[in-house]
């Protein structure tokens, strides 16, 4: 016959808190008997409620095992042709999910901004830039005519074209394989 002992005795044997064994006795995964004691032979059996931190340590462990458990193939056992091994599949999950934090914390910290932001801003400063070489001409031309005694008219026009090639030159790059 096993030994019954107090819910206090229970609990230090089985490396946990008294709270833990009320609450297995509340929800019935653990009975006292008509004396208000516990069985030993309860010790080491499935009562308590599993929490995240043996979860992932039973994950761990079942990882370990089948990683040493290999098929003649070399594939583990507990994988199907053309997926991952779990041990492999849990450390890429982990892996990815730190780098979706990091993401995340430099999004808010402010070193990182989103492309379309990005887009916006690169845009809005080229389209400043080509705005201010459109007027530079009209700027310029009444400058240049006086110096050289001609019509401020033809040489406005004249600026006004070549600039305008400069931009479509500027606007639509042609690949350079020769210079590298």
């Amino acid at each position: 016959m096993n030994e019954r002992i107090s819910a206090s005795e229970f609990a230090r044997r089985a490396g946990c808190d008294v709270k833990q064994i009320r609450r297995a006795l509340a929800r019935g995964a653990l009975e006292r008997g008509a004396d208000g004691l516990i069985d030993t032979a309860m010790i080491g059996t499935a009562w308590r409620k599993p929490n995240r931190r043996t979860l992932a340590k039973d994950v761990r462990a079942d990882a370990q095992d089948n990683a040493t458990a290999q098929t003649p193939a070399g594939r583990e056992s507990d994988s199907l042709p053309g997926m991952l091994p779990l041990a492999e599949a849990l450390r890429l999950k982990e892996h990815y999910a730190a780098m979706l934090r990091k993401l995340e914390y430099e999004q808010r910290e402010g070193s990182l901004i989103e492309l379309a932001q990005a887009e916006a801003v690169v845009f809005d400063i080229f389209r400043a830039a080509r705005d201010a070489w459109l007027a530079w001409p009209s700027k310029v031309a009444p400058f240049i005519a006086a110096e050289l005694g001609v019509e401020v008219d033809a040489v406005a026009m004249l600026l006004a074209e070549y600039v305008y090639r400069q931009l479509q030159e500027l606007g639509e790059p042609q690949p350079d394989f020769v210079n590298g």
